[in-house]
């Protein structure tokens, strides 16, 4: 019971994501080939090439970090550090507001 149920469910969502026909410049198409072609030449068409004008960044000067700065944002966290900020957070307080509080 429960099988049939969900295949229907399941049949009827594929019957609503199929393409039964297309419209284009005017007409309208149901032939499947003919819709594949004019959705494959759709698409082609808008991913092929760029048409864009892209920014340039030669020559900007961009801020940089130190060696020492990296060492130090690519070191491991050791746990002694994690719980000294764990501790020291309020209990009623979150550290930012995507996270929970810590009470």
């Amino acid at each position: 019971m429960n099988t049939q149920y969900f295949h229907s469910i399941i049949n009827y969502k594929r019957a609503r994501n199929d393409i039964n026909g297309l419209k284009d410049n005017g007409h309208w198409y149901e032939d499947q080939d003919v819709v594949k072609e004019n959705i494959r030449d759709f698409f082609k068409a808008k991913f092929s090439g760029c048409v864009c004008q892209r920014i340039r960044l030669d020559n900007t000067d961009f801020n940089k970090i130190t060696d020492e700065d990296n060492a130090m944002l690519v070191r491991s966290i050791s746990e002694g550090e994690i719980k000294d900020v764990v501790w020291s957070c309020d209990s009623d307080k979150s550290s930012d507001l995507t996270t929970s509080t810590l009470g």
